[in-house]
């Protein structure tokens, strides 16, 4: 199986403790890398995949749908409403799914 090298130092990374996967693309750093490179941007594409952000934007998506239907009155759970919730938790925890598969199961666990 082919080392996960860093997209900054260019040395493989060897824990999975140490692994940031970063973009679109799932570039991997090493955490220490990616702090110095200051990737983080105000958008999903800049946050790491593996880290929190992204379960805070999926909280927060479901916090804003479900907060809609007790304090919007026209608000129902309708048809709409449904793909909106399931493409929204669909795309974050797909986009974790793939980062786990194609890039974290490559390195060793601690």
């Amino acid at each position: 199986m082919k080392d996960v090298i860093c997209q900054g130092c260019n040395k493989p990374i060897r824990r999975r403790s140490e692994l940031a996967v970063v973009g679109k693309t799932f570039l991997t750093y090493h955490r220490d890398c990616y702090a110095r490179a200051s990737l983080g941007t105000r958008f999903v594409h800049g946050y790491r995949i593996n880290g929190p952000a992204l379960w805070y934007i999926l909280f927060l998506i479901n916090g804003m749908m479900f907060g809609a239907l007790f304090f919007l009155p026209n608000v129902k759970m309708d048809g709409e409403f449904k793909t909106i919730l399931i493409f929204g938790n669909a795309v974050i925890i797909g986009i974790r799914l793939l980062s786990y598969i194609f890039v974290e199961l490559r390195v060793p666990k601690d």
